[in-house]
């Protein structure tokens, strides 16, 4: 089988057509020069394949397969958007101004040191790191790929939100894995729907940790997820701590069981107006609602400090 010849979804051999005959990926409906070539090779040991989800500003994932070993893996590249892009040949990192590149080397020593820390974290409700390399002037980091979805596409699928007893179920194993990150002194800082995934057997796994990303902001504009994020991320002063994590957590359940994100933070510290879950979708337990508006508190030390207070709540 020829490189050239393989479908960058299924990596079974499909000669010069776009449209695979297989599985029925069309190349064509690709868009975007920010993306790796299909069947780009890494470290002379991965092709790569489609990208998986959309890309984030910080970075993108792709599938890809091991060229000897033929087994499924996910790469994430560390390129953020706002400051880089691709040089010339397509492939390697090109910064917009070379005024960014203390940001860049910042971000990328972060990213790396991030996946250093998943690498030796195994936990099954985290993204499990394999292994990390650089070329093509940034870095990247190979995870095990499961078959799944987001739980932002999870919801969706399911008319829009989902129902407590699920909420919970799905939540605690998320709070086992986010204690495990907790005790490597990591946090996550940009809990959502969206960086959590859900596998074929409804087990939750946390991806895309914000450590890159904070490295950059501390010379860049602030690039969070409204409603997700508590005060203390907005404000370049503020104390981050697993309280930060729990706001993102409960956050990310009221989404779930109601529909609606939480008002935002910047707007709640103006005038705060975070309706209750329950009046937003009637039926949920009052001990269910009285956790997440307490996590939910604007004020850090206010809410849970730990992911056990946060459980036993």
């Amino acid at each position: 089988m020829t490189e050239n010849a393989i479908c960058p979804n299924c990596f079974e051999e499909k000669g010069d057509a776009m449209v695979c005959p297989g599985c029925g990926f069309d190349e064509a409906k690709r868009s975007g020069s920010l993306f790796l070539p299909y069947r780009t090779i890494l470290n002379e040991q991965y092709i790569i394949g489609k990208e998986l989800g959309k890309p984030g500003g910080f970075g993108i994932v792709y599938l890809a397969r091991h060229l000897l070993l033929e087994n499924l893996v996910a790469i994430k590249e560390f390129i953020p958007s706002s400051i880089a892009g691709r040089g010339t040949d397509g492939v390697s990192i090109a910064l917009h101004s070379q005024d960014y590149e203390e940001n860049f080397s910042n971000g990328l020593r972060k990213f790396l040191e991030e996946g250093r820390i998943l690498e030796q974290l195994d936990h099954q409700n985290v993204v499990r790191v394999k292994t990390l390399f650089k070329a093509n002037g940034t870095g990247y980091l190979v995870m095990n790929y499961q078959q799944g979805i987001s739980l932002s596409e999870h919801i969706k699928a399911n008319g829009g939100k989902i129902s407590e007893r699920e909420t919970v179920m799905l939540l605690k194993l998320i709070l086992d894995g986010l204690e495990e990150v907790h005790k490597k002194k990591l946090l996550h800082r940009d809990i959502k729907p969206q960086n959590i995934y859900v596998t074929e057997n409804r087990r939750p796994i946390l991806l895309d940790f914000g450590a890159a990303r904070d490295a950059l902001e501390s010379d860049l504009s602030v690039i969070l997820t409204p409603g997700f994020a508590p005060f203390e991320q907005y404000d370049r002063k503020g104390v981050q701590g697993p309280w930060t994590d729990i706001y993102a957590t409960a956050a990310t359940a009221y989404y779930m069981v109601t529909g609606k994100r939480p008002q935002d933070a910047v707007e709640r510290n103006i005038k705060d107006a975070l309706v209750a879950p329950d009046k937003l979708a009637p039926g949920l337990s009052a001990l269910f609602c009285n956790a997440l508006m307490k996590a939910l508190e604007k004020e850090p030390s206010s809410r849970p400090q730990n992911i056990s207070e946060f459980r036993d709540m």
